[in-house]
């Protein structure tokens, strides 16, 4: 049975309900992961578009090989969207057992709830390219762009300006 929620959306919501499962006991650490998580994501994006244009070896790949690049790059919004519901919003919502205030706590879901309902939807229009034509990306990436690398970066901003807003250092 076909269903016409988006993928990336979908994504969002097994991540949410999945969390539900095992709720966080805390939340600082696993946004500190998350960070890691999307740098390293971010590099990757780098590292496959200089193997792509013959600027690095195919050993500098961290996250898929020269032959997965293509799966891997068509995955990641997907794997964006999840990561967003299943740790970084319970991260945030967690916060208050790292001694973040319920009025702070309020606010950062407040301004980041938006921001990922967004970040999911932009992760589906994404979806949407590389998917259908994943030359599209490489193509992007030839002149130092990139479908997906933004993504990325915003989810790493919506995790900075947690960190911000309750006072708590990032790595």
């Amino acid at each position: 049975m076909k269903t016409d929620t988006p993928r990336c959306q979908k994504a969002f919501d097994e991540g949410a309900l999945l969390r539900r499962a095992t709720p966080l006991r805390a939340g600082k650490y696993k946004l500190d992961e998350s960070y890691q998580y999307f740098v390293g994501w971010r590099e990757e994006i780098t590292r496959i578009s200089e193997f792509k244009h013959r600027k690095a070896s195919r050993h500098s790949l961290r996250h898929c090989t020269p032959d997965d690049c293509s799966k891997w790059l068509k995955d990641l919004p997907v794997a964006i969207a999840f990561q967003l519901a299943y740790d970084v919003l319970p991260a945030i919502n967690a916060l208050i057992a790292d001694g973040v205030s319920s009025t702070q706590l309020d606010s950062m879901q407040l301004q980041a709830a938006p921001l990922i309902r967004q970040l999911v939807s932009d992760c589906d229009r994404a979806t949407v390219i590389v998917v259908r034509r994943i030359a599209n990306e490489y193509e992007h990436m030839k002149v130092g762009g990139s479908y997906l690398s933004p993504l990325v970066s915003d989810a790493i901003r919506i995790i900075e300006g947690a960190y911000r807003q309750a006072g708590l250092p990032h790595p």
